[in-house]
């Protein structure tokens, strides 16, 4: 009766060393990825945050000068909160950083439009999103050009995100008073000038 036991606990032996070796590599394995996410991504104090881009243009980069909607990805790293579609905008509405500024990036945001966002919301693949009026400090934004670049680095900085395939805008929850800003019409392409898609929590 002894052989059969003593195998059983020999085979016992060897396939818990063998998990546990496993194990071990397992762990290293976790713990390198983990280490290689955390560096990526990024920690500030106890807090994790996440990379994402914001679009800007840079006369140094863009190959054609009168295409005013080119636009160059520059990283961000933000709170990674399960709305990160709200802090890119938040990111890209404060602008370039100065370093980038030397670095030829250029954008209507800056300081004084970081709390342009009022509200960003996600449905059937539509980013609706509300700004606060700042219309005076964005005055260049309704030109030909300046509206190129403002939709440019807007859309582009949300349409990085799976879930956003088409964005829709209004000032203080009316579409209206941004499209009439923009000299656009209400039509299909704007749900011709819907606010109620605003107004829901």
């Amino acid at each position: 009766m002894t052989v059969p036991i003593n195998k059983t606990f020999a085979a016992s032996k060897t396939w818990c060393a063998t998990l546990g070796a496993m194990t071990l590599v397992t762990l290293f394995v976790f713990v390198t990825l983990i280490s290689g996410c955390t560096s990526r991504r990024g920690v500030v104090g106890d807090k994790a945050v996440a990379a994402i881009n914001v679009y800007f243009y840079n006369e140094r980069m863009a190959t054609d000068p009168i295409d005013c909607a080119a636009t160059f990805a520059v990283e961000r790293y933000v709170p990674a909160t399960s709305d990160l579609v709200a802090e890119a905008l938040h990111s890209l509405f404060r602008g370039p950083t100065p370093k980038e500024l030397e670095e030829g990036y250029w954008s209507f945001f800056s300081d004084e439009t970081a709390g342009l966002l009022k509200r960003v919301r996600v449905e059937n693949g539509i980013a609706y999103l509300d700004l606060k009026d700042m219309r005076q400090i964005l005055s260049g934004a309704t030109s030909s050009c300046g509206s190129a670049a403002f939709y440019s680095q807007v859309e582009r900085t949300l349409l990085q995100f799976p879930n956003v395939k088409k964005v829709i805008y209004a000032i203080e929850g009316d579409p209206r008073v941004f499209y009439d800003w923009m000299n656009e019409a209400c039509g299909p392409d704007n749900q011709y000038c819907d606010p109620s898609p605003f107004s829901k929590q």
